[in-house]
């Protein structure tokens, strides 16, 4: 299975989403916290 430049392309913005939001959600309760 060959990907695309297009297909890789938002491969990338997926996973850049996804480890943003896994950041935000770690990073939540230690500004609730303070």
């Amino acid at each position: 299975m060959r990907l695309t430049k297009k297909q890789r392309l938002l491969w990338t913005i997926l996973v850049a989403i996804a480890s943003v939001g896994l950041l935000l959600t770690s990073l939540l309760p230690l500004f609730y916290g303070l």
